[in-house]
């Protein structure tokens, strides 16, 4: 080798990412400890000395392919490990955000809104809180599936009145709240309310 030795070739090759993993047995005639530990200063795995003995370099080879082949196993279960966390993560993300049943935010997203208006110094704003009376007979008497599709329905008709731009949250079992960024007028406020009532006079079947 002309322009480097092998010391410098196996630095080249441990400096690069592709290569780093890769094993790299020495084979030197330098004999010192100095020496050797030079070489695995250099990045080298192992080193095997000369006048080569087939049986030796046979046993250091295998033994470098066993440790390559941990390695890998070891990446490969490093990255489904990272890929499983960032997966739980973002489900329980989800689940904070966004309740389970009916889609629309929870009240940890609504009070998260809030919070934000809140910091960008939002004043009109307004927050309109639904409950629906008396909802526990339904479950009593129709049990929690009909009562779930009740919800579903009722949060359907619910979107369905939600202005652009404003958002519609399930605060609680049978609570909804709308947050309106309006221009605090009343008279439209009133109005808008008095159109969720109307949404409600048709049966839900």
């Amino acid at each position: 080798m002309p322009d480097m030795d092998g010391m410098a070739v196996c630095q080249r090759l441990k400096a690069m990412a592709h290569w780093q993993t890769v094993p790299i047995i020495m084979v030197t005639a330098l004999t010192t400890k100095a020496d050797l530990a030079q070489c695995l200063a250099a990045g080298a795995d192992d080193f095997i000395g000369k006048p080569i003995n087939r049986l030796e370099l046979t046993a250091r080879v295998r033994s470098m392919l066993r440790i390559r082949q941990q390695h890998q196993q070891l990446a490969r279960f490093n990255a489904q490990l990272e890929a499983t966390v960032q997966q739980r993560t973002a489900e329980l993300q989800t689940l904070i955000h966004q309740d389970s049943l009916t889609g629309l935010l929870s009240r940890v997203a609504l009070l998260q809104q809030l919070a934000d208006a809140a910091c960008a110094d939002e004043t009109h704003l307004a927050l309109l809180y639904l409950d629906c009376d008396q909802f526990k007979l339904v479950n009593g008497s129709f049990g929690y599936g009909v009562g779930d599709q009740l919800l579903l329905a009722i949060a359907k008709r619910l979107q369905a009145q939600l202005p652009p731009g404003d958002s519609l949250a399930r605060t609680g079992e049978d609570e909804f709240c709308f947050l309106l960024h309006q221009d605090g007028a009343a008279a439209n406020l009133d109005c808008f309310v008095q159109s969720l009532l109307k949404c409600f006079e048709a049966p839900f079947r």
